[in-house]
Formats: C-alpha cells, structure tokens, sequence
C-alpha cells in the first residue's frame, strides 16, 4: 500500500489525459527556483524545526474595514482577495524579494498543509493595488479549479524528492468559509485567518512563536492593515511606492541618522597634525624599533619631501606610488605626498608582481617612492624615488601649497570580484571628517600610545596613523615580524607601554591563544578596537572576560573612508555595529532604496561626508555603487553589498554579504575574484569558493573544482599558479575536487549542497597513519586543531587546512605539552613524520616531557635564558628562541656589483643565474641571446603550434667565446667549502639546487622537487648564511638580493646530485673568473660584432622562410577544422591558449634583443614589437572565452583571422631579416 493517502487517485489522475491541462498549469506555474515565502524570524530560543503555536486577535481599524467592505462587495471572497493582497505585498517588502509564494487552503478547505495550494506573484514589474488583486483573483480562479492534485504531488513531479519537499510557511485563508473544519495540525509557521463580522474584520494570527515574538506579530500586521488602508483608498497608485513604515519606524530612522557636527572642516589633516608639532614639538611621535621621530622631525622631514616632490614635477592631484616596508619612512612618505597636494597610493611589497603591476599601469601613478631593492622586475616608465637618500637632498625654496577638502587624499586598492582590483578615490574631506567622528566617538587623548599593527595596503591603517597624529598620539610602528607573533606583540605592549590597539578578531584570535590569561598585556589596554570583520561573540566574551579595556566594534567598507559606524560593547547585550560615526547616515534599504522595516534584512547604504569620490577609470562601476542619496537632494550613498538590519534599540546589526564578497582575517575578499583565477588553471572546467569556520569560529577559504575528463591536478602547482595573481592571504586553506558540481532546479550553482571539506578528507585516498609515538602525540594535536578524524603523517600542514592562525595555536598547544617545536618548524617540515624526526634529533621522548624541558633550560645560554624570562613575564607561549642574538666576528665577504636581472625570463633559470655575472664583467646579456634562432613547429598529433629555441652553440661554448675563465664540476664532495674559497678570491659561483630544500622561499609550502640554480656572491660565516641572486616562487620570476642558510644550500646541492644529475647531464658547479683576471679587451664585443654573431645565427633562406610559414599555414588550417565542428572542443582549446602563452614568452625574448641590438632600426623594432602585441591580443581573446567555458564560432572565426595577420606579419619579418647584411667595419 501507499505510504501516502490517495497516492494510488493521485497517479491515476496523472495517467489521464484529462488532467494533463492541470497538470501543465502548476508545472508552468511552480517552475524554476521555487521558495515558499517566510517572514523573517526574530526569535533565537528554540530551532527552526521547533513548533510552539500560539495565538493572537487583531481587529482591523473601522475606517480599513469599511473600505475592505466597500471594495469587496460585503462578498468573503473579495474580502479574502484583498488580505492575500496585503500580506503578499508585506512579504515581499520585508524579504526584498520579487517572488512571492504563499498557501491557501484548496477549494474544499485545509485541514493539515497537504491540502494546500501554492499561489505565487512577482512583483518585479511596477502595477497598481488593483492590478494586483485582479492577477491574485485568476491565480485563486485557477487553484480552485485545477485543485485535483495535491501540492505535495505536484512538488514531485518539479523534482523535488522526500525530505527536500518545499514547506509551505505563509498561509492565508478566510475563517467563514472553513468555519466548520477541524484542523490535525499546524499549516504553517504564520497563518493570517481574515475574520468577517457585521461589526467589522479582525485577524486571527496563528504563528509559531519558536520563531516569532509577539512584538513582531503586532508589526507585521500593523504593516498589512496600512498597506490596505493606502491602497484601498488609493487603489491606482503604483505599489513600489507605497510607504509602509509607521511614524514610530521613521523616528528610530531619524535618531539613527542624526549625526550631523561641526567643526572647522577647511582646515585639513595635515593642518591639524601641524597643531601638534607646535604644542608638542619634542614629543615622539613615530617609534619604529630604535628609530624614533619626534612631531618636530616628522613635520620637518615631511616638508622636505613634499617640496622635492613639487620640484620633482609633481602637481595637485597626482598619484604617488608608495612602495616600502613597515618602518617611520612609510609615515614620512604618507605626509609628504599629502603636503604636496598630491594623493599616496599604498603598495605592500608582500603583494604578487602581477597586482602590484595592474597598481601601476592602472593609477598612472606620476612617481613610485620606495627602495631600491623593493622595486624588483616591475616594469614602471615613471620616476622612482630612493626615500632612503633624503638626507642627500638640497632644502627646496619652494612653498608647499594649501590642500583643499575636495583634493584626492590618497588611492587605495581592493579586490574586484571580475578579477581586477579596483582603486578608491578619498578625499580630504572624507579623511578629515573621519578622525573627527572617531575621535568623538573613542577617547583618543594626547600623550597616549598606540600600535600600528594592521598592513599598510589596508585603509585601517590610517587610523593608527594620520588618526593618531590628529589627536597627539604616539604610535609604535610594529615591523613584519611583529604581525604574526603574539610573544613579539605583547613585547611590544609591555615595552612600549600601549594603551590602545585597533585589530581584526582574527589577529585578536591569535593574540588570545598565543597569551596567557594573567599577561600583563590585558590590564596594559585600555582601549582596544575591533574591526575588519564580523566579531563573533564568543571570541568577544573571552576577550572581554580577561581585560578591562574599552570594547568597540568597528564596522565600514573602504568607500566610506574606513569606519563608518562603532558601537561600544558590553556584556548584557548583542554584538552590534552601533551607530554611525560624525556626519554620516546609514540606510537599511530595499533594492528600490525603500527603508527596511524594523528587523527586516536590507542592504547597508552609507552616505555623508566620508563617502569617497568613486572608484579609478571606473565610471560604470562609480555609477552602480555610489547612487543618490534618495532621502537628501544633491547628497550620494554607497551601496555597500552588506546586509544588515535594525534592531529594536535603534543598534545597527551586521548580517553578512549580499554576494560574494567576504572577511577573512580582515582582508575583504572577492570570492569570484578566486574562482575567476581558479578557471584559468588548464585541467579545471567549473570552479566554486565558499566560507567556512573552523571549529575556533574562523573564516576558512574552501574551493571546489571539477577537472577536464582524464585530466588530473597537482595541489601544489594550482596554489602556486593562484599566487601568481592572488596575494597569500586570498589563497584557499581547503581544496576539493567534485565529479561534478551541484546546482539548483533553475540551473543556478548550489553553494548551500557544496559537501564539507573537513568531512571529505581522507576519502577514496590511502593514508599513513602514525608508526610510533612521536607521530601519535602530533598526529592527536593537529586532528583536535583542523578538525579531522585521521591524519596522513605525510600530509602537508597548509594542504589541509592550516593557516598562519592556528600554526600559532598549535605552537601554543605543543607548548603546553612540552614539545619542543616552534611555528617556524612546523611551517618549514610541514608534515608530522617529518616534525616527528626533527623531534627525534633533538632527544625527545614522547613519555619524558618534564625532564626533557628541565634539560633544555639547564642547558639554556644566558640569552636564551633572559628571554625565556621576559616571555614568561608578558605571559607569552611562542616563539622565545626566535628572537635571541648570537654573536661572534667571524669573516664576512660579498662581492660588490653583482645585481639581479630582470628585464626578461629566458629560456630556464641558469640564464638568469648566469645574465649577472656577464653583466658584472660588463659582457652583456645579448652574447648569449643572439645563439639561438626561434621557430614555429606545428605539432600534428596534437594540432597545436609551438616556438622553439634552436641554439647555435652549446653553454659550454657560449661562455668560451665570452672569454670567461670558469671551473666546472660535475660534484663537488665538499661545496659549502668550495663556494667559500671561490667567493673569496672574488669568484662568483653557480651550483644546481633541488628547490625542495630551500627554506625561505615563498612556495617552500609546495616542497616539491624541482631542478634550480643558484648564483652566489658573498657569505657571513658569522650568521652562516650565503648571498645569492635568487627569486622566492617558481611562478614569480623576480630575482632578487637574498640570503640563505648555509646548510639549505648545501642541502639543496646534494638534492639535486641525488635526484637529477643523472637525467640533466650538466655541471652542477661553475666557479668564474675573478675580475681582475679576465681579458676586458676580448670580453668588450661590439655591438656590430653581435649584430653580425645574430645575423649569421638568423639569416634564412627562402626555402625556409616558406618552411617556417607553412607550419604556420597547417596550424591556421586546423582552426579552420576546428570551426567548423558542431560544438567547438574546449579541452583543444585549453591546450591552444598554453601553447600561445608559451609563444608570447618567447616573443618577448625576441622583441627584447631586437630592440637592443636595433635599436635605430625602427622597422625591425617595430615589426618584432607589432608580432608580440598581436599574439598577446590572440592569448587574450582566447582566454577569454576558454576561462568563461563559451568559445563562439563567431570568436573562432576571430581568433583565426588574427592568425592570418599574424602570418603576413611574420612573412615580412623573416623577408626583412633574411636581408640583413654583415656589416664590415
């Protein structure tokens, strides 16, 4: 038998053809993404399936009830249409949604929910109150007359299956016409019963108050009776702008947004931190590690810069580019680029090549003010100006000029959701209206310290600086290292004596695990504030349990000058964004710019004066976001995308993101920015990014990708791809791979059916579980921490799921238990076999904690000693030994001259070794660059093209030609000893490494091995480390000055003999020619003499320029093939997009030597230059549409006919230099 009364009817009417019009009806009607209407809950007691009913009347006010009577013709029916008119208007005012579904009982009544049937109405086009009740009244027409099947077969039969069966929650019925019906349970969550006497209407309210509190009731109905009150008096007046909210609404809006001060807002921040100079000159005003400025030397140094940038050419409004490390410079270069008009964009080194280059190129920024060894391979045309040789600088009789409000006060780069940062315009005004509201809002008292802690290129920054400044503050400037150290933050506090720190809840987070609860730190603070991301309240009560500081919660986005509201917490009430600061108003609005009701959930808009000027060369994107202000004439709004509402007290209530943008450890993060990168992997076909918390309550960046049929992806080499582009801290902590992705009934990707990361891991894979005792107390230590059952004692800590937070927590963990590891450890042995030998080398037992650390601190230096007391005293657990000294006066040789180049990446990473040391015996790149002739092939199994190098002579020939005298080795037994001697005797060397064993480079995560080399120059045998030319991330090939430790290179040596000397078949260490020893004369090569090397090495013959062409031609043929196929093959276009990214790097190589070696030879140039451009124009277009899974015919056609010019273009290239001629001076 059925499990379901009149199953059997039920399927026999769907085999009728009779019913097939019904049955048509409701899947037309119900089709797509179908959600039964509910209005918000406001309730937290109980669960969203607890049902606890209760009851409430309401009587309709008499002038309503007239016109209801009136309208309706005294008819139940009419009476009936016009309630499900009002509530339906209500639901979808309070939900923002268009589409709205509600129940009503079926033609015969409802007695449980089954005999339902669903009415749905969208309000998405504009129609007056009566066109609503005549499209309500058909729609009631057709469910009672297609009322044969039930609802919960009609569900059915759209696809929805047992437990996933929609439930109704809004239902509207007339109690008259079921007045004799017995009711076996509730219908749903909200029932609006309409009841018609002689004496009037009233409501008859059933609600599950699990849910719903009775104040919110009275709202709701208060909010439906003056909806029909207006409409039915007006009942042609457009519904989109019917004003719902009562008087008691708006007043609570008008108190909220009653915000307006005033102050001398002509006087600028510049001015106002000049006012400090003069009452407080001697004051310390930055201190940053010894350094100290007092507001006397900042204002004066300051003033020097901004004059030598005026005499530098810059003007009011310029952009100036600032490219430096944590230091009192970064203070100097923010004032000085202001004092001279112009607006400072922040530039962290820490940021990839790629984002920094888009800064550049995007800002036109007029002049870079940086360092020489932070500018690297960035390609910049402007000016660059070493901040570090100010004291070199002539005093400028130049007036500094008067800063407006309207003046742009600084640019500043965010996340983009389409994958391009987008920059923000501050002015003055907004920055100065800023320190005014927050300093009104926080004691910020003259004399008082604070931390600058947060990054530079986060707006949040400002207030620990020019907000400090303002108000006569002294800020402790926190280094790189500091950031992540909870052991050298409290040292920082306790040293420095700080009383007020602004920081994110996950830096807070870190901060309360890395401490003690009895630190010193707590009672230190007085002030702390909180922002960057949504505070969670656990963490707030832990905190708020251990210190007696000032709580406030901080909320804005960068387009409104960084906070924009603060509310200070307390323990008796719910964590809220508070109120909005000075001189700003904040809306809770509808998608029409309607204000929300009372709880209701709408977009957060924020308007008044810290609203910014818009985004950069952005006007479409400026248009969408920054709108007018409806609620004041000739006034703008941001709409920010965040979602919040108002509560009862009038507190503003952070609810989250309208998209997907989100914040993780503060950085606000486009979601689509991640999975946009994520789909420009080759294997990967469909990519999704989520947010997830951690069992701590933090943020974790999960991806889900599906891969092209039979491909595969390495997770290593995907994160190393992201990071090309993406910055660290938008990397995702977890990675799943899905067989396919799951997606909504309207086709829609179904991030809510995303399957959990942590409950995924270990599925369909082999792991190693612990083999002893030391791998169990690790392995026991990181599954409590990432929250798995079973951990591989080979899986890599950051692959699954750690993060830079809870290394922090695990290093404290470990402390605990007196395991002698540090943070530093565990992020450079990754895995828990690994750890547990390092564990092993150091003696310890897995049963002998206790002695094993009396052992270590007997056997304590008297530094070691010391700090270990100065942790215990600031209540720190981690990371002691890192900040201990040694000393000694060992030699220390470098060999001066050898620079990193840059300017192009050719071929592998032993030219780019091998490019300084030419340079450095002024031989130059170009000897060896013209060896090698470049040609297409056309790959036929394949059908794609590639370019090849075809060198002429061998390395080993090239570098005797050069007249360079070199040693080679294929093993050197001992090579840290060797490399000393060479260095020693001013000879640079090159060794091949393995990557694997080198620590400190940025991918050192990855740990794979892979074949490197290493130009080293110099040594300090007092730290033990090597000077080297090197780049730290195999996907960003910036060679820079770094040093390394001895025994990693040694390592890194042996790496390679052991793993690739056998198939490499090369050197494994070149020792070159001391300066003074090489031949200048023979190593002098002329420019003509390397033209004429290049000619001979390029020159072509007929026969093979039309060679050349037809591989060409067969690759422009298969396009063709590919065309004109049914559905193009997008796994064929993948493998095209590589080959021509492939080739465009090879273009550049071309056009570089070109353009060197002709440079008066315009047409050369120019048509190697013209060749590059068009195949990058050919990778863009191609990327375009493989990245976005959509490759037209029509764009086919397109990409074919590039090729075409392409070919011609290369025709008359290999023509032109067929015809070069030897010169013959």
């Amino acid at each position: 038998m059925s499990a379901e009364p009149g199953a059997f009817m039920q399927n026999l009417l769907l085999s009728s053809r009779k019913f097939e019009e019904e049955k048509q009806y409701w899947l037309n009607h119900l089709s797509g993404d179908l959600q039964f209407s509910m209005f918000p809950g406001d309730k937290t007691r109980g669960t969203w399936g607890e049902q606890v009913f209760e009851e409430m009347q309401l009587a309709f006010p008499q002038p309503v009830s007239e016109q209801i009577f009136r309208i309706s013709g005294n008819t139940e029916a009419g009476a009936f249409i016009l309630l499900l008119a009002g509530v339906t208007y209500v639901l979808h005012r309070y939900l923002d949604n268009d589409d709205i579904t509600v129940g009503i009982p079926a033609s015969s009544g409802a007695t449980n929910s089954s005999q339902l049937r669903a009415i749905r109405i969208n309000f998405g086009e504009e129609c007056s109150f009566k066109e609503l009740v005549l499209q309500l009244r058909t729609l009631v027409g057709a469910a009672k007359k297609f009322n044969h099947l039930s609802l919960k077969k009609i569900l059915e039969l759209l696809g929805h299956e047992g437990t996933d069966l929609p439930r109704v929650a809004t239902v509207v019925r007339m109690d008259n016409m079921q007045e004799n019906l017995q009711e076996t349970g509730p219908l749903a969550d909200m029932v609006f019963s309409l009841q018609m006497s002689k004496v009037g209407l009233a409501l008859r309210m059933n609600y599950n108050a699990a849910l719903y509190s009775p104040a919110t009731i009275e709202q709701i109905v208060d909010h439906v009776m003056r909806v029909l009150s207006i409409c039915t008096a007006h009942p042609d007046e457009g519904l989109h702008h019917i004003k719902m909210l009562s008087r008691k609404e708006d007043q609570v809006i008008e108190h909220l947004n009653d915000t307006e001060i005033r102050f001398p807002k002509a006087r600028s921040i510049i001015q106002v931190i000049q006012s400090w100079s003069a009452q407080q000159p001697d004051i310390p005003a930055v201190i940053c590690g010894d350094n100290i400025l007092t507001y006397r030397s900042l204002d004066c140094k300051s003033d020097q810069l901004a004059k030598y940038l005026l005499a530098q050419g810059v003007r009011s409004g310029a952009i100036v580019g600032i490219l430096l490390t944590r230091s009192e410079d970064m203070l100097l270069a923010m004032l000085g680029v202001l004092k001279a008009g112009a607006a400072y964009m922040p530039m962290d080194p820490a940021y990839a090549n790629n984002r920094l280059q888009f800064m550049l190129e995007d800002s036109q920024a007029a002049i870079v003010l940086t360092k020489p060894d932070l500018i690297g391979s960035l390609i910049y045309t402007g000016q660059i100006i070493d901040i570090s040789r100010m004291e070199e600088w002539d005093d400028q009789h130049i007036s500094l000029p008067v800063v407006s409000s309207e003046q742009l006060a600084y640019l500043i780069y965010t996340s983009g959701s389409t994958g391009r940062p987008k920059g923000v315009m501050i002015e003055h005004r907004a920055l100065r209206n800023f320190v005014e509201g927050v300093s009104r809002s926080i004691s910020f008292e003259a004399g008082k310290r604070i931390l600058a802690l947060t990054t530079f290129s986060f707006d949040i920054f400002v207030l620990e600086t020019l907000g400090a400044l303002a108000n006569g503050l002294t800020l402790i400037m926190a280094v790189e290292e500091d950031q992540l150290s909870p052991s050298r933050i409290a040292h920082l506090i306790v040293t420095h004596n700080i009383e007020l720190i602004q920081i994110t809840p996950s830096r807070l987070r870190m901060l309360q695990i890395g401490l003690t609860v009895d630190s010193p730190v707590w009672s230190m603070i007085q002030i702390l504030m909180i922002g960057g991301e949504a505070l969670p309240y656990a963490l707030y009560e832990e905190v708020a349990g251990i210190t007696s500081a000032r709580i406030y919660n901080m909320y804005g986005p960068t387009e409104t000058t960084i906070w924009s509201s603060i509310k200070e917490l307390s323990p008796t009430a719910t964590i809220s964004i508070g109120h909005p600061i000075a001189n700003t108003r904040i809306y809770i609005l509808d998608k029409r710019h309607r204000h929300m009701p009372i709880g209701a959930t709408g977009e957060l808009c924020i308007a008044g004066d810290g609203v910014a000027r818009g985004y950069w060369n952005r006007p479409e994107l400026t248009a969408e976001r920054f709108v007018k202000d409806p609620f004041h004439e000739g006034a703008y709004m941001y709409k920010t995308g965040d979602l919040a509402r108002l509560n009862d007290n009038g507190d503003l209530e952070y609810l989250g993101r309208s998209d997907f943008q989100v914040k993780i450890r503060g950085y606000r993060i486009e979601l689509g920015e991640i999975e946009n990168r994520l789909l420009q992997y080759p294997a990967i076909s469909a990519a999704a990014v989520t947010v997830r918390s951690d069992q701590d309550g933090q943020s974790l960046l999960c991806a889900y990708y599906t891969v092209t049929e039979s491909q595969s992806i390495n997770q290593e080499q995907l994160r190393s791809f992201l990071l090309i582009e993406l910055p660290e801290y938008m990397l995702p902590s977890r990675y799943t791979m899905l067989d396919h992705m799951p997606y909504t009934a309207n086709g829609k990707l179904d991030r809510k059916a995303l399957p959990d990361p942590l409950l995924l891991q270990g599925e369909g894979t082999d792991i190693t579980l612990p083999r002893n005792a030391l791998e169990q107390v690790l392995a026991e230590l990181w599954s409590d921490l990432l929250q798995l059952k079973e951990i591989d004692v080979h899986a890599r800590f950051f692959e699954i799921g750690g993060h830079s937070l809870n290394v922090i927590k695990l290093e404290a963990n470990m402390e605990r238990q007196s395991i002698p590891l540090t943070a530093d450890e565990v992020m450079r042995h990754e895995t828990i076999a690994s750890l547990a030998e390092v564990l092993q080398n150091k003696g310890y037992e897995a049963d002998e904690h206790n002695s094993q650390k009396e052992l270590e601190e007997q056997d304590m230096p008297e530094t070691d000693g010391a700090m270990k007391q100065f942790t215990k005293e600031v209540g720190a657990t981690a990371e002691a030994n890192h900040l201990i000294l040694h000393h000694s006066h060992r030699p220390i040789v470098i060999i001066a001259g050898i620079e990193p180049f840059n300017d192009v990446f050719y071929k592998n990473c032993f030219y780019n070794s091998l490019f300084p040391v030419l340079n450095f015996y002024s031989i130059g790149v170009l000897s060896v660059m013209i060896n090698d002739r470049m040609h297409y092939r056309f790959d036929e199994h394949q059908g794609i093209l590639r370019l090849e190098y075809q060198a002429v002579l061998s390395d080993d020939q090239l570098i005797e030609r050069m007249g360079i005298t070199y040693e080679t080795k294929t093993y050197s037994e001992d090579v840290r000893k060797e490399i000393i001697e060479a260095v020693n005797l001013n000879r640079p060397v090159i060794i091949r490494v393995d990557c694997y064993y080198e620590s400190l480079r940025k991918d050192m995560y990855l740990r794979t091995h892979w074949p490197h080399s290493l130009l080293i120059y110099g040594y300090d045998l007092q730290r033990q480390v090597f000077h080297v030319i090197e780049h730290d991330h195999r996907d960003n090939l910036t060679y820079q000055p770094m040093e390394m430790p001895m025994n990693d290179i040694v390592q890194a040596y042996e790496g390679f003999v052991r793993h690739f000397m056998e198939e490499e078949e090369v050197p494994t260490f070149y020792a070159f020619s001391a300066c003074e020893t090489v031949s200048h004369e023979r190593n002098n090569i002329m420019l003509g003499e390397l033209r004429d090397m290049f000619i001979d090495h390029v020159r072509v013959t007929p026969g093979e320029i039309n060679q050349e062409l037809s591989h060409l031609l067969s690759f422009i043929q298969k396009t063709y093939q590919f065309n004109e196929e049914d559905s193009p093959d997008m796994a064929y276009a993948e493998l095209v997009l590589q080959s021509i990214v492939d080739i465009v790097n090879a273009k550049k190589v071309e056009t570089y030597r070109m353009q060197r070696l002709y440079e008066h030879h315009t047409d050369l140039v120019s048509a190697a230059q013209a060749i590059q451009d068009h195949w990058s124009e050919l990778r863009n277009v191609l990327a375009k549409a493989v990245y976005r899974e959509n490759m037209t015919h029509n764009q086919w056609r397109k990409f074919t006919s590039k090729l075409e010019a392409i070919h011609e273009l290369e025709k008359h290239n290999l023509i032109n230099c067929s015809g070069l001629e030897i010169s013959h001076d």
